[in-house]
């Protein structure tokens, strides 16, 4: 698996994927015990840090939300060989096993793991029970990979 590198992941910005009548405000969001801002589009979240405001740290992707020439584009920059509807099986064919497992929603589960050799990354898979991956969160986030490798 290829993935971007740390430095162009933090150049990515919603607004080269979708128009920017899309495209909203997030301000003074509370995530991951920390502060964020950044642009929105449904689900869909390209988050900051205020501490590091020129850094995008944190890309969540609704593949629900978005048309799939979008949601492949963010995909394809990422680096993530993952699909809309894929099941764990196929997704563990791409990624290590899940560290973590969030199943408190009724019909479906988010897998965690962390990704990458050099520079890693927290992701979250959460996969519907009928109807496969659906939502896709991957940060540049130390809190949050310090808080999986626990």
């Amino acid at each position: 698996m290829d993935l971007i590198s740390h430095k162009e992941f933090g150049k990515l910005r919603l607004n080269q994927f979708l128009e920017s009548n899309q495209i909203e405000s997030r301000d003074n969001w509370q995530f991951m015990e920390d502060l964020w801002f950044g642009e929105a589009h449904v689900f869909t979240e390209f988050l900051r840090l205020y501490k590091s405001p020129f850094k995008t740290k944190s890309i969540a992707i609704s593949l629900d939300t978005l048309e799939e020439t979008v949601y492949e584009d963010i995909l394809f920059e990422l680096g993530l060989p993952l699909k809309k509807g894929m099941g764990l099986d196929e997704i563990s064919n791409h990624l290590p096993a899940p560290i973590g497992v969030f199943d408190r929603v009724q019909d479906r589960i988010s897998y965690k793991y962390i990704i990458g050799e050099e520079e890693q990354y927290y992701l979250s898979c959460t996969v519907l029970n009928e109807g496969g991956l659906v939502y896709i969160v991957m940060m540049n986030h130390k809190k949050s990979i310090k808080a999986l490798e626990r």
